[in-house]
């Protein structure tokens, strides 16, 4: 689900619905002679529609008759929207009698959110599949255009609400959701420095559950726990964990024995991308684990400017002699996907890592519709009653509100999270284990 999808559902129930994007413009069409698979010669009537993530535009004028001989077809020439995800050439043999079409996908469909423009050739050839540049699927269907538009675009204004304030209520559900679920569960981490103790995690949290350093597990804990004579070098197995000002700051005990492993990109990284190339892999440890990817994205992520450094949290799989992370997953710990020019990040081993409960992060903002939604998918229908309740309070109806939000809460309350997905059934023993107790030791398990 992105965050449009929650913008659209909110405002069709309000209703108020925001701007959608009109039909293709400019379109020419011309007769041309194809080498093969020729349309049926005769006279063809014409109309053009385009599909963004939520819909699909009225129709373009109706083009003239189109006279097609034998091993013919129609050019028909146009630029498509930046926005546009698919192509629809109705065509019919009468005026007005358009019942069948062509729809054209790129190849690289569904697109990357917030990236689309260059998907599409300016010339499509009717039933020539994909023998276009750059090429698109061609899929052929029987239906009628649409009498109404229904590609609307979230981050337009409606005639009663504004799309900024669409946001700020947006951002406002996901808030309190986080708060009476107990928080999102999701994994961050942060590159250790050697000698150095403590570091403020990116991102908003709740509270942390599980530690690992290096891959060995971490106890979370308090302070008592902690030696503060003189520093201690080593594998840290322990953590305690400080929330305030809107940040989390932990302290791992002992200090880090190293130096996480860092690089830049060898590569561009596309939003949606799985394998990422490094300049070099030498101080990376972990053969898998987090990473983190901070740099000045490239122009085109939604909501983000070049010269803003911004940070995403990635898992990878493996690193390969190439060097490459391969298999990796994108947008963890609530941060968003982007892009970054070759060269133009910092990617940074997270060897210190940690899993719990986070707070909504970061505020989605106007530009961002077709970024993913990064929630639970159970909040999807509460999210829709929020966002609802402001509709009615905007038409003086408050009670309708208060009945909106109480339903609201009920249902995320219902979906608190806890510290374990359980029942489960403890394993035997297989070996020894040593967990740390204090400075002056720990306890050896047999």
């Amino acid at each position: 689900m992105t965050v449009g999808d929650a913008i659209v559902q909110a405002r069709i129930l309000g209703p108020d619905k925001p701007l959608t994007l009109g039909p293709p413009t400019g379109l020419s069409y011309a007769v041309v002679a194809v080498g093969a698979n020729p349309i049926p010669a005769t006279t063809y009537y014409l109309k053009v529609s385009q599909f963004n993530l939520w819909g699909e535009s009225i129709p373009s004028a109706e083009s003239s008759g189109q006279v097609v001989g034998a091993n013919h077809s129609i050019q028909v020439t146009f630029t498509p929207d930046p926005t546009a995800v698919r192509i629809r050439i109705y065509y019919g043999l009468t005026a007005g009698g358009e019942n069948a079409y062509f729809d054209y996908f790129p190849t690289t469909y569904p697109p990357t959110p917030g990236i689309t423009s260059g998907l599409f050739p300016a010339t499509f050839t009717l039933n020539q599949g994909g023998s276009v540049t750059p090429p698109c699927y061609e899929v052929a269907g029987t239906g009628y255009p649409a009498t109404a538009s229904t590609a609307y675009l979230p981050d337009q204004d409606g005639k009663l609400i504004s799309a900024a304030q669409m946001y700020m209520w947006l951002n406002n559900g996901l808030r309190l959701a986080a708060n009476y679920t107990g928080g999102i569960r999701d994994v961050t981490g942060v590159g250790s420095i050697n000698a150095v103790p403590m570091y403020t995690l990116t991102g908003l949290w709740k509270r942390l559950t599980h530690g690992w350093y290096d891959g060995y597990v971490m106890e979370i804990f308090n302070k008592r726990n902690f030696f503060y004579a003189n520093s201690t070098n080593g594998y840290s197995w322990g953590a305690a964990v400080s929330y305030n000002a809107e940040r989390a700051i932990a302290e791992v005990f002992p200090q880090p024995q190293r130096t996480s492993g860092s690089t830049t990109n060898g590569a561009q990284i596309n939003i949606g991308d799985t394998t990422i190339t490094l300049t070099s892999s030498a101080n990376f440890v972990l053969p898998f684990g987090l990473a983190a990817i901070t740099g000045n994205p490239s122009p085109g992520n939604a909501g983000y400017y070049p010269g803003a450094p911004r940070t995403e949290i990635i898992a990878y799989s493996a690193i390969n002699a190439t060097p490459q992370m391969t298999n990796v997953t994108r947008a963890l710990g609530g941060t968003p996907a982007l892009s970054f020019a070759n060269g133009g990040a910092t990617i940074t081993e997270l060897n210190i890592r940690f899993a719990g409960l986070r707070k909504h992060f970061p505020n989605y903002v106007q530009g961002m519709a077709s970024q993913t939604l990064q929630i639970p998918n159970e909040w999807h229908g509460p999210l829709s009653l929020y966002l609802l309740s402001y509709f009615r309070e905007a038409e003086q109806d408050r009670e309708g509100a208060a009945q909106l939000r109480a339903e609201f809460e009920t249902q995320i309350r219902a979906m608190r999270a806890s510290d374990y997905p359980g029942p489960f059934q403890m394993g035997a023993a297989t070996g020894r284990e040593i967990f740390g107790g204090s400075y002056g030791g720990g306890w050896l398990l047999p």
